[in-house]
């Protein structure tokens, strides 16, 4: 008897409908995916790029902001100079970085300008392709503050072959540079000779807002026959009055002369554009900003203040600029490290009852604590900006 088995095809066929079933899904989602990604590389906003944080010891980069109409300057600019007779202070003290920023025409004009006055001359030729110099005033203004001593800004004449100008009185030229200098040397006297440079500079940044006082007034009536209508940098020197950028030049010639990188920074205030200028300087690796215009009668809670601070009061980082002969962000340059000095803005510490205790490199505060004149002190570390409570 022949037997025949029959196999139950029910079972294969599900299976080969299901596998059927699958590869359709996968061809079909593979077709999707390329299909997305090609619709998603052909229409869609290509992903920014991400970049490191700028150097500030770099060049500027073109495709960050608007190229520089004038060419940087070389390291070298200042190498040629000569010895200047009776001269004890460094007028030429510009950091790199401005440097880089300022035009040829404005770096030699710089040295033109400050070697002739020193001399006592009284003007200097302006070459082909240097008639336009837009921070020259400015920088002298920064870090050579004696020139306007004994030259008035009306006095200044401008003609695309010379640069000339007059003192009040020639000869008290060499006395009044004399003079200036001795004044120098009374400011820099409260700087102990040695210690942290950052303790020298919050000596002498201590001394120079306990005598400065504002004084609005230094402005003088706009004059159609000069663009020049405000007081400078050696007024606040000299006399200890002034506004803003008197203060904030003066205070930064003087620390240029402590070793220090410099320069003053300017920022327009949000709702009435007022104007504001203050100083950035490198403390060791780190850019700092101060503000002596308002650490003014001795106060120390505008040093190492942060952008928060500053945007409190509607001067928006983003429109601080440096020099004035292009639009160039501040932020651009001065990478500012804003928090470690933040505590002095806390009211922790703050006010003019410190002093300064360069043996153990701390800024110490005497605080009322309201309590029958109790008192408790408090100290806040430079080196480590730790903040302990005596």
């Amino acid at each position: 008897m022949k037997i025949i088995i029959k196999a139950n095809k029910a079972p294969r066929a599900r299976l080969t409908a299901a596998c059927a079933l699958l590869l359709a899904l996968s061809m079909l989602l593979t077709g999707c995916t390329a299909i997305r990604n090609y619709l998603r590389e052909a229409f869609a906003t290509p992903e920014p790029a991400l970049t490191a944080a700028p150097d500030a010891s770099a060049e500027p980069d073109p495709t960050k902001q608007p190229p520089l109409t004038r060419p940087p300057r070389t390291v070298d600019a200042f190498s040629d100079l000569p010895e200047l007779e009776g001269v004890r202070y460094d007028y030429f003290a510009i950091p790199d970085i401005i440097l880089k920023l300022m035009s040829k025409a404005d770096i030699e004009l710089y040295k033109r300008v400050v070697l002739a006055y020193f001399a006592g001359e009284e003007s200097v030729p302006v070459e082909p392709g240097e008639e336009e110099h837009p921070d020259l005033w400015r920088v002298i203004d920064m870090y050579c503050p004696v020139f306007f001593l004994d030259v008035d800004d009306t006095t200044i004449t401008e003609t695309p072959t010379e640069i000339a100008w007059k003192y009040g009185d020639k000869a008290a030229h060499a006395s009044n540079i004399a003079m200036f200098e001795e004044r120098i040397d009374d400011l820099l006297s409260c700087v102990p000779d040695e210690g942290l440079p950052i303790m020298r500079l919050l000596a002498m940044y201590k001394e120079y807002t306990r005598q400065i006082e504002y004084d609005g007034a230094l402005t003088v009536e706009d004059d159609e026959s000069s663009p020049y209508v405000y007081r400078h940098s050696v007024n606040a020197l000299m006399d200890c009055v002034g506004v803003c950028w008197c203060f904030a030049r003066g205070f930064n010639f003087l620390i240029c002369q402590l070793g220090f990188e410099s320069a003053t920074v300017h920022g327009l205030r949000g709702g009435d554009d007022a104007i504001h200028e203050w100083v950035v300087f490198r403390d060791g690796t780190e850019w700092r900003y101060c503000d002596p215009t308002w650490d003014i009668y001795g106060t120390l809670t505008y040093f190492g203040f942060t952008i928060r601070v500053r945007e409190h009061y509607n001067y928006a980082e983003n429109r601080v600029y440096v020099l004035e002969g292009t639009r160039l962000r501040a932020s651009r340059y001065f990478p500012v490290n804003d928090t470690f000095y933040s505590p002095l803005y806390t009211n922790i510490c703050s006010g003019d009852d410190y002093r300064l205790e360069p043996e153990t490199d701390e800024i110490v505060f005497m605080r009322s604590l309201g309590l029958g004149g109790m008192q408790d002190t408090i100290s806040f570390n430079v080196l480590t900006g730790e903040v302990k409570y005596r």
